[in-house]
């Protein structure tokens, strides 16, 4: 079983086959945390596609505007909470509505 899900994180055999149990244990919890990033960064996708969606027209912001530059880089590590917290002034300020949860 050890076997499998070090191929499935991405190790060969000649590498599952040279680490010990802990480096192998370690590649284990990358990949796992990898995937939750993957399927983290996945879901705030589609949940500002959702949201967006919901915009008012005449107040939607341009492209350029939505996606800034590319030097644009938060001072600090923001946690998830903190994102959706800059992301709901955002949209706010561009005529989003914030979800009350009458529409669930």
């Amino acid at each position: 079983m050890a076997a499998k899900g070090a191929i499935r994180a991405g190790l060969s055999w000649a590498e599952f086959w040279a680490s010990t149990p802990y480096q192998t244990r370690i590649v284990g919890e990358a990949w796992v945390d990898n995937r939750k990033l993957e399927r983290n960064l996945t879901m705030t996708a589609a949940y500002m596609t959702a949201r967006l969606g919901m915009a008012d027209p005449k107040h939607f912001p341009d492209l350029q505007d939505f996606l800034g530059t590319d030097d644009q880089k938060p001072d600090v590590e923001q946690t998830p909470a903190e994102f959706s917290a800059k992301f709901l002034h955002w949209a706010m300020q561009h005529g989003l509505k914030p979800d009350d949860g009458a529409n669930s």
